[in-house]
C-alpha cells in the first residue's frame, strides 16, 4: 500500500470515527451517573425504581461496554428495594458476563473496535470489566443475600469465591514485585508488565511536570495515603472469619487465617479485636507461648463464657462516593509543532462524607459500632493504582490525533484537512463509570449474649428499630442493618 493510498484510509477511519462520535453524542451525554442518579432520586422519595427499564439496552446483550456494569447496579437497586433474591441472580449474571471477559483469550473484533475508539474519544468506549474491588464485594454482598434467603451452604461458597479472588490478586500482586525487584534479568518481565510499568513511570512523570495534572489528583491520593490495596477487602476478611468460627472446630484454621488478616488492616476496630482474641484463645489452646505471641498476656476474664451466644451487628452506610471529571489543557505534539489540547480526566475530590453515627442497645450493654472497611476507599485506591494508565491512554489518545491531524492537513487536501480538525477537536469525556450502588462503609458491632430471647435496639443514625431474637448456646446470628437516607432494610440469619 503507498502512502497516498494509507493516508486515504486514514481520513476515511478518521472521518468515521469521527461522525460515529457525533452520532452517538447523545448516547454518552446519558451516561451511566445519570442513570444511577435517577434511581437514587427515585429511592430517596421511596418511589419504586424499575431498575431493569434503567439499564434496558446493557441488560439485554452481554457483549456490550456496560453489561457488567448495569448488572452490578441492578443488583444494587434490588438490594435497596429489600428485593434479596433478584439482587443474588443478578450477581449472579454479574459473575457470568465476568466469566465471559476473563475466558477470552484475545481481543474481539469488537473489543478491539472499542479499544480503537477509545483512543480518538475517550475511555467510555472501552468495555467494564471491574474493579478489584467490585469483584470481592460482589461474592461478599451474595454471600449475605443466600445467608439471608436461607441459603446457608450458597453463602459459605460465596464467602469462600471472595476469598480465592483475594488470594489470586495478593499473589499476582506479589509476582509483580518479585519481577521488579529481578529487572536486570530481562527474561523476568513479560512485554505487557513492561509496557504497564513504563506507562506508570511516564505518568509520573507527567503529573510531576503539570501542576495541574498534579494539583487534579491531590485528593486522591490523601485520601488513600491509609489503604494498603485495592483488593484486600477487610469487611471480605472478617465476615469469612465470623462465618468459619460459627462452624466449629473443624473450620478454625480458616477462621484463624482470616481475622489475622482483617486485624491486620483494622486491627483497631473493637469488634475484630475482640474476635481475634476469642479465636486465638481457641487456636493455641494448651499453647501459651503461642498465645502470648499472637495476643500478649490477657486475663482469665477476656474469655467468653462457654454458652454464650454471639449476635454480630452489620450496618451498610450510604452508598459511595462519585468520581468528578476534570478538564485540563496539555501541550501536545502535532509534527513539527505542538498543540494545546483540552484534555478531561476522571478523579475523586474531597470525600466529606463521614460514617453515620451507629449503635447496638441490648440486656442494658450498649455497643458502638465502628467501620471495618470503607467501600468508598477501596474503590478509590483501585482508580489509584490504574490512573496511570488513564493519564497514559488520554495522552497518547491526544498525541495520535495531533499527528494524524498533521499528515492529513498535510496528505489529503482539503478533505484532509477538514477531517483531521474535526477528529482532533472531538470533545474529551471522562470515564466516570464505578459500581455506585455498594455501600460507603460498612460498620460492625459484636455482642455475647446469654441464650434465649433477646431484643436489640439498633440505633441508626438516629432513627431506633428493634430487632427480637431467640439466641442459642454456642451459636451465631449475624443482623444486617442498610440505611440510606430514609430507606432501611434489616435482615438477619443464623450461622
Amino acid at each position: 500500500m503507498n502512502v497516498k493510498r494509507a493516508f486515504l484510509l486514514a481520513s476515511h477511519v478518521m472521518a468515521a470515527v469521527a461522525l460515529a462520535h457525533i452520532a452517538g453524542s447523545a448516547a454518552l451525554a446519558a451516561d451511566h451517573t445519570a442513570t444511577v442518579d435517577e434511581g437514587l432520586a427515585a429511592v430517596r422519595k421511596q418511589a419504586p425504581v424499575d431498575a431493569e427499564k434503567l439499564f434496558k439496552k446493557d441488560l439485554k446483550d452481554t457483549k456490550t461496554a456496560k453489561a457488567l456494569l448495569a448488572r452490578y447496579e441492578v443488583a444494587g437497586f434490588y438490594r435497596l428495594a429489600g428485593d434479596l433474591a433478584k439482587s443474588r441472580d443478578y450477581l449472579d449474571q454479574a459473575r457470568a458476563v465476568e466469566e465471559d471477559y476473563e475466558g477470552r483469550a484475545k481481543l474481539s473484533g469488537r473489543d478491539a473496535a472499542r479499544e480503537v475508539g477509545a483512543a480518538f474519544s475517550n475511555d467510555k468506549a472501552t468495555i467494564y470489566k471491574g474493579t478489584a474491588p467490585d469483584k470481592t464485594m460482589s461474592h461478599t454482598v451474595n454471600a449475605l443475600n443466600r445467608l439471608f434467603l436461607g441459603d446457608r451452604e450458597g453463602a459459605y461458597v460465596e464467602i469462600r469465591k471472595a476469598l480465592e479472588y483475594q488470594q489470586f490478586e495478593r499473589e499476582r500482586h506479589d509476582k509483580l514485585i518479585a519481577k521488579a525487584e529481578q529487572k536486570d534479568d530481562a527474561a523476568a518481565e513479560s512485554d505487557d508488565e513492561k509496557k504497564e510499568r513504563e506507562q506508570e513511570a511516564s505518568a509520573k512523570d507527567m503529573e510531576a511536570k503539570n501542576p495541574k495534572l498534579a494539583e487534579a489528583f491531590a485528593d486522591l491520593g490523601n485520601a488513600v495515603k491509609d489503604v494498603r490495596n485495592s483488593y484486600e477487602n477487610p469487611f471480605t476478611y472478617y465476615l469469612a472469619a465470623v462465618m468459619f468460627h460459627a462452624e466449629g472446630p473443624d473450620s478454625l484454621n480458616e477462621a484463624w487465617v482470616n481475622i489475622k488478616a482483617a486485624h491486620d488492616l483494622v486491627g483497631d476496630v473493637p469488634a475484630v479485636q475482640d474476635l481475634y482474641r476469642q479465636i486465638a484463645r481457641q487456636q493455641f489452646k494448651g499453647d501459651p507461648d503461642g498465645l502470648r505471641a499472637a495476643i500478649g498476656e490477657v486475663e482469665a476474664t477476656d474469655a467468653p463464657e462457654a454458652d454464650s451466644a454471639e449476635v454480630v451487628v452489620l450496618f451498610e452506610d450510604g452508598v459511595v462516593a462519585r468520581k468528578e471529571e476534570v478538564t485540563i489543557p496539555l501541550v501536545v505534539p502535532n509534527g513539527t509543532n505542538v498543540i494545546v489540547q483540552n484534555l478531561s480526566f476522571a478523579t475523586y475530590g474531597k470525600n466529606t462524607w463521614r460514617p453515620s453515627a451507629n449503635r447496638v442497645d441490648a440486656d442494658g450493654l450498649r455497643v458502638d459500632a465502628a467501620p471495618v472497611a470503607s467501600i468508598t476507599k477501596l474503590q478509590m485506591k483501585a482508580f489509584d493504582e490504574a490512573k496511570g494508565k488513564m493519564i497514559t491512554r488520554a495522552i497518547i489518545r491526544a498525541t495520535t490525533k495531533g499527528l494524524a491531524q498533521n499528515e492529513l492537513e498535510k496528505k489529503g487536501g482539503i478533505f484532509g484537512s477538514i477531517v483531521g480538525k474535526l477528529a482532533t477537536n472531538l470533545p474529551e469525556s471522562a470515564d466516570l463509570r464505578a459500581w455506585y450502588t455498594l455501600p460507603d462503609n460498612i460498620q460492625v458491632a459484636r455482642l455475647r449474649l446469654s441464650p434465649g430471647p433477646h431484643t436489640l435496639n439498633l440505633n441508626i443514625a438516629g432513627t431506633v428499630r428493634r430487632v427480637d431474637l431467640q439466641l442459642e448456646p454456642g451459636k451465631t446470628i449475624l443482623v444486617d442493618a442498610q440505611q440510606y437516607r430514609d430507606i432501611l432494610n434489616i435482615w438477619s440469619g443464623k450461622l
